[in-house]
């Protein structure tokens, strides 16, 4: 009986730790998970507030044409036709909607393009990435001015100039102002649509600079378009 009774004891105290070690191992991995969470959540509070930073400046800037003479209509991508020589998409907005040959379709505050043909329902919107797309435009807050073109590589470069001093790569190239017609088409540039940001500056020929730019728009993923009509 006193052997038994030692052994029952010596069992339950195993058990009795047993069940601690178990225990701690499962609070272990318990709060491990939670770190995981915690952690994710933090990461996703980081990019929403990122997000969020980005739509008040977008809404801002759209404010702002807003109220300087352009009317903000917005519009779905119906259809993509992109080829060897053109990069240019559908919209379902016409001119029964008020649209014009010239008007500028943006991505948020971005531009993303402008329009060459409008059917009464339906627009078709020529891109940046379009080798015929042409756009004045300046270095944001250098002053320094040039014209943005597309080669057939559908590069983005800002071509005509005069002078690189004091930018640099990662500088932010947007929309210069600028009126004129073009055939029939009349286009109205606002200053201040994002158009990319400067990758490299290439060497001097014929006495002009030009700028190779990374797209602030990712095209591949267009849905949808902003038009910039003028009052």
């Amino acid at each position: 009986m006193p052997v038994t009774k030692t052994v029952s004891a010596v069992g339950r105290k195993f058990g009795q730790i047993w069940d601690a070690a178990v225990h701690s191992d499962s609070m272990v991995a318990d709060n491990a998970h939670l770190k995981e969470e915690i952690d994710t959540i933090k990461a996703e509070k980081a990019i929403l507030e990122e997000q969020l930073k980005g739509l008040k400046a977008t809404s801002e800037q759209l404010q702002a044409l807003e109220g300087s003479g352009f009317e903000i209509l917005s519009a779905n991508i119906v259809g993509w036709e992109p080829d060897i020589w053109h990069n240019t998409v559908i919209i379902n907005r016409g001119a029964k909607d008020g649209i014009t040959k010239g008007a500028l379709a943006a991505d948020g505050d971005k531009l993303a393009g402008r329009i060459i043909e409008v059917g009464s329902g339906w627009s078709r919107v020529r891109l940046l990435t379009d080798p015929e797309s042409v756009v004045p435009a300046l270095v944001q807050k250098k002053g320094i001015r040039g014209i943005v073109v597309t080669t057939a590589r559908s590069q983005l470069r800002m071509e005509y100039i005069d002078n690189t001093e004091g930018i640099g790569e990662g500088d932010v190239i947007i929309t210069s102002e600028a009126n004129y017609r073009y055939e029939e088409e009349k286009i109205v540039f606002p200053q201040g649509l994002m158009i990319g940001t400067i990758s490299s500056i290439e060497p001097k020929q014929q006495g002009l600079y030009s700028v190779v730019i990374k797209p602030a728009t990712d095209f591949k993923k267009l849905e949808k378009l902003i038009v910039i009509l003028v009052k």
